[in-house]
């Protein structure tokens, strides 16, 4: 992570706009993606390609050699890819309809202002905004610009849903909402404006350096084009060979190795959760790498091959059976047409993979096949499987089998995750301190690796909340202003308890961070369910380099160290 300060302004920005544009023309070896935020560039990379010690010293190249080459003179307020260009220079104008059902906290924002309704819309119409940052959830804009008399807090109890198009505000921030989601903001009013299209490049309507005004509208007046009710219908696509889901249990997903490069617009990397056991069972196939599977959490999920078939089952091990007979797992098979496969409850673990021969035939969204629900989009129609779905197989000989492999047996019961998890007992996660970890007093960091945490049952793809004594942050302030998130970072909220951010988490965030889990334990936390202990045990992020290249494990496009 490199930063130019903690002050929020827009001359901070538009240096880190201008370092993320000379990072980019660099095209070093190894650099993934850039993720620009308010006062700090993440930088993803893959750690197979390049270490973290060389890496760095080649930034601090870029960084000495300033946004001109000018002896790192000038990066504050420097010029980047939006800053200083057309891009920043054109002015996106939002309608939005304030108040009333589309505006729920108005009155509130003008109670706390000590302004009448009327005086809030008109000072927050009246700014000129720059876009900050794109996080949280795609196309999320983060804007500066704000007038500081309208500033207001967040709500003490998060919503569970805010509609889709809600403008808000947030301390001195506002943005706008482009799917419907949980969140905090107040929100004073609503837009039709489409944000995020994952058919359209870039996906995001707004990116980092554009300046935006908002227009007030009288409700009923007509949608602009591209409004957020415009959605793109399905290609239904035909198959020889395919697969009926008869009953998907808790939840099923189609996954591959996810979706990189589109953080800096907010889209997580997404993929499956436990990328070693996809891993594997593509490797028994002889698919690629990257061929997209079905993750099953918690098992209990029955299918049925409308066509002979070769198929692979890895990760959390479940009694399985194809038309009543046991079936082993981490090794090719053979169903003929006609054939039912049923999951059991795993035994230990969470998350199941059936791979199929040359994968999942879904459209590729934004790269990738995976779904991405809180978004919508990737997989079948961005959703859970459900009951009496048929999904093709074999997507392509091009892209969903490897050159040349060969099926192989592949003991997953034996490699990771299983083996790695606890039986019983606290699994324990090696990670590396970082992000905020200093700013923790000295006694919450030795808390945080001496307790032991439990998986709470708020757990899913975007994270596993932990439970246990909290830290005692709880009761002291730690500032800190919304960075880059890695998956396996650590947040801390204002509760003291831990979260540990999973594949579908936010691209940025604004809980300190006391660490993040290293790269070669990432396939793991995939499989830690409800009620699982976990213990954590620092590394050295040379240690942790080392640890994933001992592994042999496979990263894919990118892994986070």
């Amino acid at each position: 992570m490199i930063e130019l300060g903690r002050t929020i302004d827009a001359a901070i920005n538009g240096g880190v706009l201008a370092l993320d544009h000379a990072i980019s023309g660099a095209a070093l070896p190894g650099v993934v993606e850039l993720v620009p935020t308010y006062r700090s560039l993440l930088v993803h990379y893959d750690p197979l390609v390049v270490g973290f010690d060389e890496l760095e010293a080649e930034l601090r190249r870029v960084v000495e050699r300033g946004p001109s080459g000018a002896g790192g003179a000038g990066w504050v307020g420097g010029s980047g890819p939006e800053t200083g260009s057309a891009a920043s220079d054109a002015l996106v104008e939002i309608p939005v309809v304030y108040g009333g059902e589309a505006g729920l906290d108005l009155a509130d924002v003008a109670r706390h202002a000590g302004l009448s309704d009327d005086e809030v819309v008109r000072r927050h119409a009246a700014g000129r905004y720059q876009v900050a940052m794109i996080g949280f959830a795609p196309g999320f804009p983060y804007l500066m610009g704000m007038d500081p008399a309208i500033a207001c807090p967040r709500l003490e109890t998060p919503r569970v849903r805010v509609p889709a198009g809600s403008v808000a505000i947030a301390d001195t921030q506002t943005g706008i909402y482009p799917f419907a989601m949980p969140g905090g903001w107040r929100v004073i009013g609503r837009t039709d404006v489409r944000l995020f299209d994952p058919s359209s490049d870039p996906p995001a309507r707004l990116r980092p350096g554009m300046r935006v005004r908002f227009m007030p509208v009288d409700p009923g007046a007509p949608s602009p084009a591209g409004s957020i009710d415009e959605r793109p219908s399905p290609t239904p696509r035909s198959h020889r060979r395919s697969i009926r889901m008869l009953d998907p249990g808790f939840l099923a997903t189609v996954q591959d190795r996810g979706r990189w490069g589109h953080q800096r617009f907010g889209v997580p990397p997404s993929g499956a959760a436990d990328p070693v056991a996809l891993r594997i069972g593509n490797r028994a196939l002889g698919n690629a790498p990257a061929a997209a599977a079905i993750e099953i959490a918690a098992g209990g999920a029955t299918f049925e091959f409308l066509a002979p078939c070769a198929f692979a089952l890895t990760g959390a091990i479940a009694e399985a059976t194809l038309d009543g007979r046991a079936v082993s797992f981490g090794t090719a098979l053979s169903a003929p047409a006609g054939a039912v496969l049923r999951l059991g409850r795993p035994s230990i673990g969470l998350r199941t993979y059936l791979s199929v021969g040359g994968g999942l035939d879904v459209p590729s969204v934004l790269g990738s096949r995976s779904t991405y629900l809180p978004g919508g989009f990737g997989g079948l129609e961005g959703r859970p499987l459900r009951t009496g779905d048929v999904l093709g197989t074999g997507a392509s000989d091009e892209d969903a089998r490897g050159r040349g492999a060969r099926a192989r047996s592949s003991p997953s019961a034996d490699g990771p995750p299983v083996g790695e998890m606890a039986r019983g007992g606290a699994t324990e996660l090696p990670f590396v301190p970082g992000g905020q970890w200093e700013d923790f007093a000295e006694e919450d960091r030795q808390a945080f690796v001496t307790r032991q945490w439990n998986v709470s049952h708020h757990a899913d793809r975007v994270g596993l909340r932990l439970e246990g004594q909290p830290l005692l942050i709880a009761g002291r302030a730690v500032r800190f202003v919304s960075d880059g998130t890695v998956t396996g970072a650590i947040q801390v909220a204002g509760d003291g308890r831990p979260i540990v951010l999973l594949v579908d988490r936010q691209t940025t965030g604004g809980y300190p961070k006391i660490g993040a889990v290293a790269s070669a334990a990432l396939h793991v936390l995939g499989q830690l369910a409800p009620g699982d202990g976990v213990r954590f045990r620092t590394m050295s992020v040379a240690e942790a380099q080392v640890a994933l290249r001992s592994s042999q494990l496979d990263p894919g496009p990118a892994w986070e160290t």
